[in-house]
């Protein structure tokens, strides 16, 4: 059952994974829910305009499938391991 708590799961794991990118099925996986859970949650983000569905590369897995990546403007920033500064999407 797709709930609210698991949709704000989802967006904040998307945040905390930036700039990385998981599969919706690793994504279950890591969350420790089931894939169509994993798909509803992202189906409700893209419908509020917050990520957008793109085929990208699972850093997990490393196959070419469907990823949620923030949407341009959304203003979610991840950060850069490296430098420790903020990457904003917008």
């Amino acid at each position: 059952m797709l709930t609210t708590s698991t949709i704000a799961m989802l967006a904040r794991a998307l945040r905390e994974q930036l700039p990385n990118f998981q599969c919706f099925s690793c994504f279950g996986k890591y969350l420790g829910i089931s894939e169509p859970e994993v798909r509803g949650a992202a189906q409700a983000l893209v419908f509020r305009q917050r990520f957008r569905a793109e085929q990208r590369v699972c850093c997990v897995c490393q196959r070419v499938d469907d990823t949620l990546v923030p949407h341009e403007g959304s203003g979610y920033a991840a950060v850069d391991v490296a430098t420790g500064s903020e990457m904003h999407s917008d």
